[in-house]
């Protein structure tokens, strides 16, 4: 049973990472938010992407995953945050 939970936990850290990657390249090439938000989207998607591949080899309790859990979570938390502040902005320039 413990071994299905890994396996679970790598892909669903591994499609995460794909996604935020894939969504901070769209921002990169689009150009219609700010750059930085498309990196913030690309490290955070990479940090998943090595979590998830480390609990797919080693289970869920090691060092690195301990590192890599604050290195996803301040940056996607800075996308989420930046993401909200850009749809307000918008959404205040089309109504006045």
């Amino acid at each position: 049973m413990r071994w299905l939970e890994w396996g679970f936990q790598s892909y669903f850290r591994i499609l995460l990472g794909l996604t935020l990657a894939l969504f901070g390249t769209a921002i990169l090439t689009s150009r219609r938010v700010a750059g930085w938000l498309g990196w913030t989207a690309l490290v955070a998607g990479v940090c998943s992407v090595v979590f998830g591949v480390d609990v797919g080899y080693s289970g869920l309790a090691s060092g690195l995953q301990d590192v890599l859990g604050a290195a996803i979570f301040v940056p996607v938390l800075v996308f989420a945050i930046g993401v909200l502040v850009t749809g307000v902005r918008g959404r205040g320039r089309r109504h006045s």
